[in-house]
Parts: structure tokens; sequence; C-alpha cells
């Protein structure tokens, strides 16, 4: 008698026990993804455009870019400025779903130097667009005049 007793309260222990668990694990995915999705649904584009501004100055970058699959991009700052890279090499790699950074790029108009760092934007499993920094050409040679030898 007593280990049918104790088979069947070990049975149903473990069944509540996973049942338990398995709701658990799926509450937890549902609100986490909820939460994720409120958080990017109640912000607005000023609110969006203004961090990605303070944040490209506290790093150290002149802007950053959000680019869709077609190479159409916005400048994510106050003048949100509109640019196509779809011939860009940059953009062409990271559409392949590796990071980059571009070689110095030259403006001839204003004898300006940029790098981009730039990485693919991942949406369900898919790239979708890519985002990209651009930063001062002048920043591998700042970092060379840094390093000493011995």
């Amino acid at each position: 008698m007593r280990s049918i007793r104790l088979r069947l309260i070990t049975v149903f222990t473990a069944v509540i026990i996973i049942v338990n668990l398995s709701l658990g694990i799926v509450a937890i995915s549902m609100l986490s993804n909820r939460v994720t999705q409120d958080t990017f649904d109640d912000l607005s584009w000023g609110e969006k455009v203004e961090f990605f501004e303070q944040e490209a100055r506290s790093r150290g970058y002149k802007a950053f870019v959000l680019t869709d699959f077609n190479g159409t991009g916005k400048t994510l700052n106050a003048e949100g400025s509109a640019t196509r890279v779809e011939s860009e090499a940059f953009f062409r790699q990271a559409l392949q779903g590796q990071p980059i950074l571009s070689d110095v790029i030259i403006h001839k108009s204003t004898n300006e130097t940029d790098l981009i760092f730039a990485v693919p934007i991942i949406r369900n499993t898919k790239i979708d667009g890519v985002f990209y920094g651009i930063c001062d050409g002048m920043l591998l040679s700042n970092l060379i005049n840094d390093t000493t030898y011995g």
C-alpha cells in the first residue's frame, strides 16, 4: 500500500512541477516581449533621435544612421537628413551579416575624412537593414599618435 501511495505522490508532484515551470517560462517570455515592445512603441521619433544624438556625441561619433534593406537611410540627429548608401561597400558587406569597419572615406569637396562602423539589423532572423556610425577619419591617426614603443 505504502509504495503505491508514494509513487502516486511522486508522479503527481513531478507533473505539477513540470506544468508550473512550463507556465512560468511561457509567462516570463510573453511578459518580456511585451515590455520590450511597449518600450519601443512608447518612445516618439523625436525621443529616439534625441537619444541617438546624445549617444553619438558621448561616444565620439559624428552621427548614427539607420538604413533599410534597400539602402535608404535617415540620419538620427536633429537634421534628419536622408541618405542613399546602396552602392557603398560597407553597406553591401553589412548586408552579408558581418559587422564592418570601412576604409577611410575622403570627401573631395571638403577634404574631410570619415570612418564608418556598420552592423546589420537583424529582425526575426532576417537582415532588415544596416545601422552605422560615422566618426572622424583621423581617429586612427590619433590612436597611433598616443601609442609609444618601449
